[in-house]
């Protein structure tokens, strides 16, 4: 437990734990307020100097979005309730539905309140885990800030779980992909700026941006929802698309590693990595930075901003990445069903965006040598390459004159034509005035001599105006 007194809550001027009363920065006699710091808890603070006993009661449960933002306030408003972030943490996972929501909301806005008054410390070197409990001889400042970033690290893993479990609420994924988008923005403006992509903030292991993409990663269900908002919210902007592939690739070499614990989370790690690839397109040419869409726009001039930055407005890096996240999923034991997924993705989604696409020639003639279903999917990579990319392929026709069996007809992976569907003829509108009686005469050519006259009325009943037909017929 770490102990010291705050003596002036005017300037939050802190000294170390000892008897009696303390002196403001106006030399103000001060009664001393205790600074108690434990393990998993809160810091507390009570108004005597004597003994640790009393502390500054809990708020009482949250149960209501309104008490959510009540809390809200108070934290804003005041340091000394900053315990009342824990009961907000804990109602982001165990509350109601709404509830949850406006707890995540909360907390989002105190953070990032705190990172810009000073209170939360976000840097490279605060990423490295730490202790919540103070060190010895630790100044109590320090010893706050530690305790802060603590919560704010519990914060982001709570937003993980909440994007990756499958038993989340649909209406709490997309919040929490926003969110955590969010927290890598926050995380990245106070971060020093990095020289090189591998020491950006987007990369810190512990960051949000890394909790994100893991969480889309170890997904075990596809999430289209999330991967919609992903696409259309998110990665249009250059940052976040760079460093995602980069964050794929080392997933992808992850999985590679033996575990023995879990060794079913493989192939589903892998079927979110595919599906989060999919969503990739490199730019096609470098954007001027003034008009680039970015998620955090270094400050200063363009020759100021880090390595990093200026990597993220690189076509030929984005170009780069992709190839090498490609690659490193290929390597991968793939089931069949996965492996014909990337067959089908090589001709469009890859080779058009990618700076050597021959690097693939390996992948695709030993599936069009294997024949069957990998052969037919080698197919169109496979010829790609020879019509655009000089590919020389001697027994590509000898090969495909073998494929041309009936079963392949039949196959699941072979290309339909949609049958068109018949455009209906249009009918000739007609409009009446109503009410109106139509009297309709008949002459039959059957029965030239049908010595019969019929009336018949009929009204119909859902019209809110009825209408009487009357028709006639006669020889």
């Amino acid at each position: 437990m770490c102990r010291a007194k705050l003596c002036c809550p005017q300037c939050d001027h802190f000294s170390v734990f000892g008897e009696g009363t303390s002196s403001d920065c106006s030399g103000r006699a001060l009664g001393s307020r205790v600074i108690s710091i434990e393990p998993g808890k809160g810091w507390t603070a009570d108004g005597g100097a004597a003994t640790l006993s009393r502390s500054v009661p809990r708020m009482a449960p949250i149960a209501s979005v309104a008490t959510v933002h009540e809390a809200e306030e108070r934290l804003r408003a005041d340091r000394a309730n900053a315990n009342e972030i824990i009961d907000l943490l804990d109602l982001s996972e165990t509350g109601a539905p709404r509830v949850r929501l406006a707890a995540v909301q909360s907390c989002r806005a105190v953070f990032t309140e705190w990172a810009a008054s000073g209170t939360l410390v976000l840097s490279l070197a605060a990423d490295e885990p730490t202790s919540t409990g103070a060190s010895e001889g630790e100044s109590p400042r320090l010893a706050f800030r530690r305790w802060v970033l603590e919560q704010y690290r519990r914060f982001v893993a709570i937003l993980r779980r909440m994007l990756q479990r499958t038993e989340t609420p649909p209406g709490l994924r997309t919040p929490a992909l926003d969110s955590l988008v969010q927290m890598a923005a926050l995380e990245a403006r106070h971060s020093p700026p990095a020289d090189t992509a591998a020491a950006s903030a987007f990369e810190a292991p512990r960051g949000a941006f890394a909790q994100l993409v893991a969480a889309l990663g170890h997904s075990a269900r596809a999430q289209p929802k999330v991967l919609e908002r992903l696409a259309e919210a998110h990665l249009p902007q250059l940052d976040v698309a760079y460093h995602m592939l980069r964050a794929i690739q080392r997933l992808a070499k992850g999985i590679a590693a033996p575990r023995p614990a879990a060794p079913q989370s493989r192939p589903a790690s892998a079927a979110r990595l595919i599906e989060l690839l999919l969503l990739m397109a490199p730019p096609r040419s470098d954007p001027a930075p003034e008009e680039a869409l970015l998620l955090v726009r270094p400050t200063g001039g363009v020759s100021t901003w880090g390595g990093a930055a200026r990597e993220a407005l690189t076509a030929k890096k984005h170009r780069f990445e992709l190839a090498r996240c490609w690659r490193a999923l290929l390597a991968l034991p793939l089931s069949d069903a996965l492996y014909h997924r990337a067959l089908r993705a090589l001709p469009t989604a890859v080779l058009p965006h990618v700076a050597r696409p021959l690097q693939f020639c390996d992948l695709l003639s030993d599936g069009y040598a294997r024949g069957g279903v990998d052969a037919l999917l080698s197919l169109k990579g496979l010829f790609v390459l020879m019509q655009r990319h000089n590919l020389e392929y001697p027994r590509f026709y000898s090969r495909l004159y073998t494929l041309l069996a009936p079963g392949m007809l039949d196959g699941e992976h072979r290309a339909t034509t949609p049958t068109p569907t018949p455009t209906p003829t249009p009918t000739p509108a007609l409009t009446l005035t109503l009410p109106l009686t139509l009297t309709l005469t008949l002459t039959p050519t059957l029965t030239p001599t049908l010595p019969l006259t019929l009336t018949q009325a009929s009204t119909v009943p859902s019209s809110p105006t009825s209408c009487r037909l009357v028709t006639c017929l006669s020889p």
